[in-house]
């Protein structure tokens, strides 16, 4: 499997906060979907978490998440594999753990940008409905690793 490259850090992540500490629910959102477009809203954060679709921990009366647990939960409980992928030798599939997530839209733009690809969003939901390109569903959402989907094209 080719390796992926990290991006450059631009003074944006710099100012994150690291994926291992607490953080409040706004953060989360902007920690975990750093494009605004992608991200849900509060709302829909407070459904995952009382529905218990989300890891989170209880400081007394205040709901803390850690970004890390909850990239974890959704890369190994919630991402629906493609179906051309094989697993090895030890029957595990190797993807890289996301580290945000996008939407179609963000993903189109990342295609177009980072890879040089021209894809519609008809074409990313058809690869969706394909079980071609590695996505989360996530209550009534999808979203998309660009790390993994990165991973998965270089290996078609």
């Amino acid at each position: 499997m080719p390796n992926i490259v990290a991006f450059p850090d631009t003074a944006a992540e710099a100012s994150r906060p690291p994926l291992t500490c607490l953080v409040s629910a706004p953060v989360l959102l902007e920690r975990v979907w750093p494009d605004a477009r992608s991200r849900p809203s509060l709302r829909w954060l407070r459904q995952q978490q009382s529905a218990h679709a989300i890891p989170f921990t209880l400081v007394g009366r205040r709901v803390f998440f850690c970004p890390a647990h909850v990239l974890v939960h959704a890369g190994k409980k919630l991402t629906l594999l493609p179906l051309q992928l094989t697993p090895t030798t030890n029957g595990t599939i190797q993807l890289p753990v996301p580290d945000h997530f996008i939407d179609a839209a963000g993903l189109k733009d990342l295609l177009s940008q980072r890879l040089g690809l021209n894809r519609s969003l008809r074409w990313i939901r058809q690869q969706q409905s394909d079980r071609a390109l590695p996505f989360v569903r996530w209550g009534r959402k999808v979203f998309f690793s660009p790390a993994q989907v990165i991973a998965t094209l270089n290996n078609c």
